[in-house]
């Protein structure tokens, strides 16, 4: 017991040195080494005494248990000492999953963030469809019958010296697009006997060079897609070219009457296609079917 207690005050003494000063010096890697030496010792002394000694089924359940957790704990510290040691990071799989994540959010959260005060269109993020697939980004529209999506596939090695990837691509249609690949290299270590420490064989590292040209070419399709008429034309031409009447759907002054605009009698924020007419009078362009408009409709009546 006293031994344990010993081990244990001295475990977290080198965990926290390694994690305070991340760089350990020779005289530390050696009085490092001879604890954990010192500690594999006293395993093996404790697996030799219960050896001679008839357990039951609980107690044995009990010290498997233990086993797994000082195995996963004695795993865990001379991960992190040969990191500190060799000066490069060994990540395991939720830690590489978890570098990905963080360049996609944000790329994601960019993308989200530039078309969230669009009314005509639909924007979601972090679906999942019919098919179990994790939709990071989907945009659709009443305007229009296509469907745009960022889907994602990946690959994680948490070896040392492995290779992992995530690929995001733009699916429209469920035809792909454009696509990206982020590419991270595990470090890797070994321990150079002659020089009495652990050395670096593999720098790790994540490449992400292609993340911002894909941001660029997602943002053209959106744009190609679904274009805003509000900022494709001026002001000026927007006045004349829509209905000075508003949409019978959206309430909005938004439908178009200038073919070279957008499809005459439709709205450009809901899509609702209206009956359109001239007036009998002026033949300017309005709702319904033949009719005077509001302004001949007065002076009609005031004669």
């Amino acid at each position: 017991m006293i031994n344990s207690y010993v081990y244990g005050r001295t475990s977290i003494k080198n965990r926290n040195h390694i994690a305070h000063n991340k760089l350990v010096d020779f005289n530390a890697s050696v009085v490092i080494h001879k604890n954990i030496e010192d500690i594999t010792d006293s395993i093996n002394k404790a697996y030799k005494q219960f050896g001679e000694k008839e357990l039951s089924v609980e107690e044995q359940k009990i010290i498997d248990e233990l086993n797994e957790i000082a195995a996963a704990e004695f795993s865990a510290y001379k991960e992190n000492f040969i990191e500190s040691e060799a000066g490069v990071s060994i990540r395991d799989t939720d830690e590489i999953f978890e570098l990905f994540k963080e360049e996609v959010d944000y790329l994601i959260t960019g993308l989200y963030d530039e078309y969230y005060f669009r009314d005509d269109i639909k924007i979601r993020i972090n679906e999942v469809d019919d098919e179990n697939d994790i939709i990071l980004l989907s945009i659709n529209s009443e305007l229009h019958s296509s469907r745009l999506k960022i889907l994602f596939d990946w690959s994680i090695d948490d070896s040392q010296g492995g290779d992992s990837y995530m690929e995001l691509y733009l699916d429209i249609n469920s035809e792909r697009k454009t696509e990206c690949k982020l590419e991270y290299k595990n470090g890797a270590a070994s321990y150079n006997a002659e020089q009495g420490y652990y050395m670096p064989e593999v720098e790790d590292g994540l490449m992400k060079d292609g993340l911002e040209q894909f941001e660029s070419q997602v943002n053209e399709v959106i744009e190609e897609c679904y274009p805003d008429y509000e900022y494709i034309f001026s002001d000026q031409e927007i006045g004349e070219g829509i209905i000075d009447e508003p949409c019978e759907n959206c309430g909005e002054h938004s439908v178009s009457n200038n073919e070279d605009l957008y499809p005459i009698g439709k709205c450009f924020k809901c899509g609702m296609i209206h009956e359109m007419c001239n007036c009998i009078r002026c033949e300017r362009t309005i709702f319904g079917k033949e009719r005077l408009c509001q302004n001949c409709g007065e002076w009609a009546d005031s004669q």
